[in-house]
């Protein structure tokens, strides 16, 4: 099978890379031209400009692939504009081309379309509210995706992820990478006891994301996170403690906030139509843990 993946240096793209090779697929990497890819292995990558929407429509066409992943994802608040293009405009695209092509087109998407304000794991038919502008471009890469891929687009909404990436930006890291980066930077960490996540790994989404790949039964939007929801301070705690960062609790500033936010998410019906598994917090800790044996060729 041939797959176009759009945003390999994400930590997600990497897993992805790594997953679809296991099962034999062929995966052509697309980057943005002005992207630094000094540390990437070049095989299979194509730089473009993602600008220019001709350029874009050429390779794919050129290529006429089985599948288009799009793990492309901003979140730059000193850079609107380009968190537009990639969160809306770029997907819109991708949806018009997939569709012409009768591609499957999997379209990565992010909890913070809804505001956390609801106790009950979100559901993927409950109304998104997103509360920053970032979540309100996700929101709108989501209409664009259904708007001009009535056929066969899958929108996967997901958490922050814990895992390894190549991005050499601050906002592109992985939640583990940033928080880390913060530590190494000798400010504390801020964290919230009533901020509720449901994290994974990027290795976890990227098995999904795999699976789907090979399947064109499934259709419309679906939630994916970890099986176990954890507040904010307690996970920073364990990313600590993973990292063997000695006294942890003296890294970590508690943010006095009053108003509880929850992002868990409903992992039905999704979870009962695929094999793979949601991670528990124990599991979720050995997958980002995990080194992978060294192969010779």
């Amino acid at each position: 099978m041939k797959i176009l993946l759009f945003g390999p240096s994400s930590s997600l793209g990497q897993s992805y890379i790594k997953a679809a090779n296991r099962r034999s697929h062929t995966v052509h990497s697309i980057t943005n031209q002005f992207e630094d890819t000094k540390t990437k292995d070049h095989s299979h990558w194509t730089r473009i400009d993602f600008n220019n929407s001709d350029s874009v429509q050429q390779l794919i066409f050129a290529e006429w692939p089985d599948v288009i992943v799009n793990c492309l994802d901003i979140n730059d608040p000193s850079d609107e504009k380009e968190m537009v293009h990639v969160n809306v405009s770029l997907p819109k695209l991708l949806a018009q081309i997939s569709h012409h092509l009768n591609s499957r087109f999997i379209h990565i998407s992010n909890t913070l379309i809804f505001d956390g304000s609801n106790s009950a794991p979100y559901r993927s038919t409950d109304k998104p509210s997103p509360k920053c502008f970032y979540g309100q471009t996700k929101l709108l890469g989501e209409k664009e995706v259904l708007n001009n891929n009535s056929v066969d687009p899958l929108i996967l909404r997901i958490p922050e992820l814990l895992g390894h990436s190549l991005n050499l930006k601050p906002q592109e890291k992985t939640y583990n990478e940033r928080i880390l980066e913060t530590l190494q930077s000798s400010q504390k960490i801020v964290a919230s006891k009533n901020h509720y996540l449901q994290p994974t790994t990027s290795n976890n989404v990227a098995d999904l994301l795999v699976e789907l790949s090979e399947r064109r039964d499934l259709h419309g939007i679906f939630h994916w996170a970890g099986s176990q929801k954890i507040d904010e301070f307690n996970l920073v705690q364990m990313i600590l403690n993973n990292a063997g960062i000695k006294d942890p609790l003296d890294q970590i500033e508690i943010l006095s906030d009053t108003c509880e936010q929850h992002y868990s998410m409903e992992l039905e019906p999704l979870i009962g139509k695929v094999k793979t598994k949601a991670l528990d917090i124990h599991a979720l800790f050995e997958d980002l843990n995990y080194v992978e044996p060294l192969r010779i060729d």
